[in-house]
């Protein structure tokens, strides 16, 4: 029997349709996985902008088990959100694995420090006094390993509670630590056994942190992740941003302290030194803390000088602080090592000194990198103060990274989201594809098939001040933002670009209260818990910034407002906004062109799509800022967005209609 095409399997009579009880046809889904598997067949990368609704995830998931099953190669899904990843496990591929007419072994990996080591909990077990400065330590620990015999995961996400990092150190699973099939737990072994299961599976499904920091150590020349010819990426509009983390590196005062009391607690005296009874470090140790004090204190000083105490800096070609702490580190380093092969240890213990030396020579090697050799490609600031301040490097430009280390070795890359282009046409996602560095690709451009036109208005307001008035636009905007959920009842989303002025709104709490509406702010608690009391509450109000733009779901009547109060155009002061608009101009080219705008309408994009979530969503998504109708940039912003009807308020009660444009 010939195998269908991925088109037939989610189009209308196939078998998704005949499981799924009131199955819709989505032309655009079936546009979407026909595109897929022409650039998976065609060695092509693809970049997909596909609308609220249009069901991306069986747009790309059938393809690519089919294309697994056809040819046996890996697939490798990576998504943004632990979310989309959740429901990816366990709602998408167990409908398909049920449905389809092949089978294709699929798996969620997660990070191995993710897992619990049994030999390493046995050793914290007997270790304890002299491992942890707490006194119930061995108690926390003895609860962990009952919880092993209950768990079939082994994850620290699997656990009902959150385990103290400290705690978690010394019991996780590490690539530096691991005996193999020398360890008396091998055949029990969670890591192990989630890693034949990655090796054995043709998905495999991460998300983007775990990824690019596969790709960092692929560059290196190890890897974690099972080789695999093909990549999707999900939720892709923040590829560059995770990728540009993930490749680079950042070094600060309270990294260093975490690993020198891990070995010996300035405090208590306790550690992992104490524990093995290894007198020689401790001197390497002491001087190691002292070289961190004088480097640190160095580096607040220099900060100190810039006369700029609130701004991250740029280290730029300036002149910067000597490098005291890389030496340090090493020696430490060396003499870890050389206590370790001195002295009559078990094998076990060995490595662990062997890990926390690995650990002294990559923070070594990070100020090495930061402040002595400032490779040209790379851009280094000094960003927070005291015990939070820290060097951070980090790609100019990832892109050229990913052109060179990422697709010469893939069959296929697929980059998808509901927000990659800035207009339309090809021409729209060539933002996109000079971050992502992909000089030839596949575009589609797939819009919603939700009816925006009739269950959406956009409001525009001409009549409050320019956001540059400063404080006579923040005194109308939020008295604008009081009126509009009072009017609506709550049920809204007020999203903000700056932490201040979403302070400054929690001065509406009263009034807003007293009309029965309860403000929710970011900041009160995990994002996620605040989007389910919002849910709960649908009178309620979230205020918000940065995470809440995107990545949130709230359909129904408990949202049918959403306000947005300025135009998300990046912080010109960012060291990295700063060193990308130099080199722009540099190139002969116009930063606020080719970077401020496309990046901004991208998060306007993703803030106007917190409104839709189904297609019987309904409501009105406020746009306080004026430069939408004064500017000439303005009108690249509403063509960005899906065609709705427009109000326009003038001034003085007057208001003007202006019907969706063709």
């Amino acid at each position: 029997m010939e195998t269908p095409r991925p088109k037939e399997i989610i189009g209308p009579g196939g078998p998704v349709a005949r499981r799924l009880e009131g199955y819709e046809e989505r032309a655009q889904q079936q546009d979407m996985a026909a595109h897929v598997t022409a650039c998976l067949e065609g060695r092509r990368h693809i970049l997909v902008e596909a609308g609220t609704g249009v069901g991306k995830s069986f747009g790309y998931l059938v393809p690519a088990m089919h294309h697994a099953h056809t040819t046996g190669e890996r697939v490798l899904v990576s998504t943004r959100t632990i979310a989309l990843q959740d429901q990816i496990d366990r709602k998408d591929l167990p409908l398909l694995a049920a449905v389809l007419p092949f089978e294709v072994p699929a798996v969620v990996a997660k990070g191995r420090n993710n897992y619990l080591c049994r030999r390493r909990l046995e050793r914290a077990i007997l270790l304890a006094a002299d491992l942890f400065d707490e006194a119930d330590a061995r108690g926390r620990l003895m609860e962990l390993k009952r919880w092993a015999e209950e768990t079939a995961e082994g994850t620290k996400s699997d656990l009902p509670y959150t385990p103290e990092p400290a705690l978690w150190e010394q019991v996780m699973a590490e690539a530096g630590n691991c005996s193999q099939r020398k360890c008396p737990h091998y055949a029990e072994c969670f890591y192990q056994h989630a890693r034949r299961r990655m090796e054995g599976s043709r998905i495999v499904v991460v998300n983007h942190a775990l990824y690019f920091s596969d790709l960092a150590l692929r560059i290196a020349g190890a890897a974690y992740l099972p080789d695999h010819a093909v990549a999707f990426f999900d939720e892709a509009h923040r590829v560059d941003e995770v990728a540009t983390r993930q490749l680079g590196c950042e070094l600060g005062p309270g990294r260093v302290e975490h690993l020198l009391s891990r070995l010996h607690s300035r405090r208590t005296a306790k550690g992992l030194l104490t524990a093995l009874d290894l007198a020689g470090p401790k001197a390497a140790v002491a001087a190691a803390r002292e070289a961190a004090r004088e480097f640190f204190a160095a580096v607040g000083g220099w900060r100190k000088e810039q006369g700029r105490p609130e701004e991250d800096l740029l280290l730029g070609d300036s002149p910067f602080v000597a490098n005291t702490l890389s030496g340090a580190l090493s020696r430490l380093s060396s003499s870890l090592l050389q206590a370790a092969d001195r002295e009559a240890l078990a094998e076990e213990d060995r490595m662990e000194v062997g890990q926390y030396a690995q650990r002294a020579a990559a923070l070594a090697r990070a100020a090495e990198i930061l402040v002595d050799e400032r490779p040209q490609e790379f851009v280094i600031w000094v960003e927070g103060r005291g015990p939070k301040l820290k060097l951070v490097g980090v790609p100019l430009n990832v892109g050229d990274l990913l052109a060179k280390h990422l697709y010469p070795a893939r069959r296929c890359c697929l980059f998808t989201s509901a927000t990659l282009a800035t207009g339309e046409g090809p021409r729209g996602f060539d933002y996109i594809r000079d971050r992502l560095g992909l000089e030839k690709c596949d575009t589609v451009q797939l819009g919603s098939p939700f009816p925006f036109d009739r269950n959406v208005e956009i409001h525009l307001h001409r009549d409050l001040p320019d956001p540059q008035a400063g404080a006579p636009y923040e005194e109308a905007l939020l008295a604008r933002v009081k009126e509009e959920l009072l009017a609506e009842g709550g049920r809204g989303l007020v999203l903000f670009t700056s932490w201040k002025l979403l302070e400054r709104a929690k001065e509406l709490a009263g009034e807003l209260g007293a009309a029965g509406i309860s403000p929710i702010f970011q900041g009160e608690g995990p994002v996620q818990r605040l989007v389910e009391r919002k849910r709960r509450s649908p009178e309620s109000a979230l205020f918000g910034v940065e995470s809440l733009w995107e990545g949130i779901d709230i359909p129904g009547d408990a949202l049918t407002l959403v306000i947005i109060t300025k135009l998300p155009f990046p912080v010109p002061g960012s060291p990295l906004v700063a060193a990308r608009s130099r080199e722009l101009e540099r190139e002969g080219k116009r930063p606020f062109t080719h970077y401020f705008l496309p990046e901004a309408i991208l998060r306007l994009k993703q803030g106007f799509g917190r409104l839709v979530r189904r297609g019987d969503d309904r409501g009105r998504v406020v746009l306080l800022d004026r430069r939408l109708l004064t500017r000439p940039y303005g009108r690249l912003f509403l063509r960005a967005l899906p065609r709705c009807p427009l109000v326009i308020h003038e001034g003085e009660g007057e208001t003007r209609r202006v019907e969706v444009e063709e």
